[in-house]
């Protein structure tokens, strides 16, 4: 535990906990106040996620982070902060739900993918966020093994989309997405806020 400061026999605090990668563990972290960083990676094997602040922010990272199970649902959830999502190369042994959301926050994603499962698999990332913006930013390579499938709901925002050859229109079913091994299938949803979606 590092603390930072002491006011009036108040503690504002941090909590650092480190664990091995080789650690096969399920995660819920639940705080009031204060920010989450989350940061995984070399091999660690997640059986679930849950990342949960009432008016902080959210940052996590996951390189090269293991799914054991099948159907696996991963919330990162906060009121009136931000997400900031960093996920490289994630494996699972089955389908693996993300479900990301704030009110008043945004939301910024990036995804890389390069490592394809031994199966066929689908990734949902459903992203929503009420007054916020959505930045979402992913790469994969130009693998044609790789199916990605976008959709969105928007209310009184706006969509911006950068990074393919042609002007697409939503929802999107990328090229080779029936044959593809893996599918990224994205929900990205707002009220009053924008999305921005970025091909790498």
């Amino acid at each position: 535990m590092l603390i930072t400061s002491i006011e009036n026999d108040h503690f504002k605090y941090e909590i650092i906990i480190s664990v091995s990668t080789q650690l096969q563990a399920a995660f819920d972290v639940q705080v009031i106040t204060g920010d989450i960083m989350f940061q995984a990676g070399g091999g660690n094997t997640i059986e679930e996620l849950s990342l949960e602040t009432t008016t902080g922010s959210i940052y996590a990272t996951l390189e090269n982070s293991y799914f054991p199970f099948e159907n696996t649902i991963n919330i990162l959830k906060t009121v009136t902060g931000h997400i900031d999502t960093q996920f490289w190369n994630i494996l699972s042994e089955g389908d693996i739900y993300w479900n990301i959301n704030t009110v008043t926050g945004s939301i910024y994603s990036h995804l890389n993918q390069i490592i394809l499962p031994e199966k066929n698999l689908i990734y949902y990332l459903d992203l929503a966020v009420v007054t916020g913006e959505i930045e979402y930013f992913f790469d994969f390579n130009n693998s044609p093994d790789i199916g990605y499938f976008f959709n969105s709901e928007v209310v009184t925002g706006q969509i911006v989309i950068n990074g393919f050859s042609t002007v697409i229109n939503l929802p999107y079913f990328s090229p080779y997405f029936d044959t593809a091994i893996l599918i990224i299938d994205s929900t990205l949803k707002t009220t009053t806020g924008s999305i921005t979606i970025v091909k790498g």
